[in-house]
């Protein structure tokens, strides 16, 4: 139904009534995936069925967006199709040879997305950078898989707990897969191609790569990393894992204090977040586990709805300066709204998603180090005062001379609204619902 509706929207793209069924099909598509949530009739792996469904909403807000605001071409359409399809693979997939040839081929399209769609001078810069940490993480990946396929003879996930697996050579794979995997999350000091990746990329390029591309990095440590280390090897990553993440915390949280460009420190603070979820995912207690997947997809819907929000913001006042902005709550009510609700995500605020999936973390840290949580929740409150801060700064700060600036439009609303619906609804009504679905899958996992 997905391809069909695509196909039909590609060849017959005149008019509204075409978009109109476009978004009839992809509503359709929305509403069974809801029913199979509540039913629990999912034929395809439950853990990732979060993912699935992040995936499906972030390209059809991206495709709102373009049609309404860009009137996206026949060229990039393409693009969007068989990226949205990589991604679906991806999460499917348990071959670690599939999972890596699609994942490779989304960083294809993501070249082309940010030199052709990026409107900056540096994206050819951010381009390279991209090519750069993409090329040496897939050859760490590449030699993991083929140590793998030697010694072992498969690639399946599902053959893991069945192989006899010599101590020295296990902690060699595991070590060849955790550095390939780190460069897409990114982890510290990997995560330089993301900063200008982000900067320089369009709007919807950096939804795209913040709500889902960097979730298929931890993933992959989910899917294929941790089933298959033995006990001795997780204990001895965790000995020097979890330091090294730390220590990224440390930089960029301290990196997050005198970021001025608005895209930038989002970036970063995607980059904290996604650290704090890997040493979430290592502490390898049920809780952790459970509060990484919690983490991961609510970290999706808040980093889609802050990079449209400053997407708005920069085709509005073409700048993303945070010292640019002052009294939005003045001059765009509805959208100041918005924002500062998606701010409020991103500080972990109660009663929001990423509270729960962080709360759910702790008590997964705790377990194995309460000094280390105490610690981990010293650093990751600069977060949360940056965030108040750029808020409080964006919506009250001094007011602009210019105020003939029109509020968010229809299609602008529509996507705003709905991703706050989502953090919402998941964060206040279903958020039990949501804890106990993946602690029960995380049982047989």
């Amino acid at each position: 139904m997905l391809l069909s509706s695509c196909v039909f929207h590609f060849f017959f793209s005149k008019g509204e009534r075409s978009k109109l069924w476009f978004f009839f099909y992809r509503t359709t598509i929305l509403l069974i995936f809801i029913l199979l949530f509540f039913n629990r009739i999912v034929l395809m792996d439950e853990i990732m069925f979060l993912f699935y469904f992040l995936n499906f909403l972030t390209f059809s807000f991206i495709y709102f967006y373009n049609h309404f605001s860009l009137k996206m071409s026949k060229e990039i359409l393409p693009l969007f199709l068989l990226l949205e399809i990589s991604i679906y693979l991806c999460l499917w997939t348990t071959n670690l040879l599939l999972f890596y040839i699609a994942f490779e081929i989304t960083l294809f399209f993501f070249f082309y997305l940010i030199s052709i769609l990026g409107s900056r001078s540096r994206k050819i810069h951010a381009t390279y950078l991209l090519i750069l940490y993409t090329v040496f993480g897939s050859i760490f990946l590449l030699s993991a898989m083929v140590l793998f396929w030697f010694i072992y003879g498969t690639l399946e996930i599902s053959n893991l707990s069945l192989l006899e697996r010599e101590p020295f050579l296990e902690r060699v794979i595991a070590l060849l897969l955790f550095v390939g995997f780190a460069v897409k999350v990114p982890l510290f000091p990997l995560h330089l191609w993301l900063l200008e990746a982000h900067v320089e990329a369009h709007t919807t390029t950096s939804v795209l790569l913040a709500a889902m591309i960097l979730k298929l990095g931890g993933i992959g440590m989910l899917k294929f990393m941790v089933p298959f280390l033995s006990w001795e090897s997780q204990m001895w990553f965790l000995s020097w894992i979890v330091g090294f993440l730390v220590f990224g915390l440390i930089f960029c949280s301290i990196s997050l204090i005198y970021q001025l460009d608005l895209k930038r420190f989002v970036a970063l603070s995607s980059i904290i977040h996604m650290n704090f979820s890997m040493i979430s995912l290592f502490s390898l207690t049920e809780e952790g586990i459970s509060g990484f997947i919690l983490s991961m997809f609510a970290h999706g819907l808040t980093a889609a709805g802050l990079f449209f929000s400053i997407g708005i913001l920069y085709e509005r006042f073409g700048s993303r300066n945070l010292l640019s902005f002052g009294s939005l709550v003045i001059l765009l009510p509805r959208f100041t709204f918005c924002f500062f609700i998606f701010l409020l995500c991103n500080a972990s605020f109660p009663g929001t998603l990423n509270f729960l999936g962080e709360i759910v973390s702790f008590f997964g840290i705790q377990e194995k180090s309460f000094s280390l949580s105490l610690f981990l929740l010293i650093i990751l409150s600069n977060t949360i005062l940056m965030s108040f801060w750029v808020g409080v700064k964006l919506s009250f700060g001094n007011r602009l001379t210019v105020t003939k600036f029109s509020d968010i439009h229809f299609s602008e609303r529509f996507i705003l609204y709905s991703l706050v619906f989502f953090n919402l609804l998941f964060g206040l009504f279903l958020s039990e619902r949501l804890t106990s679905f993946i602690s029960y899958e995380i049982l047989f996992f």
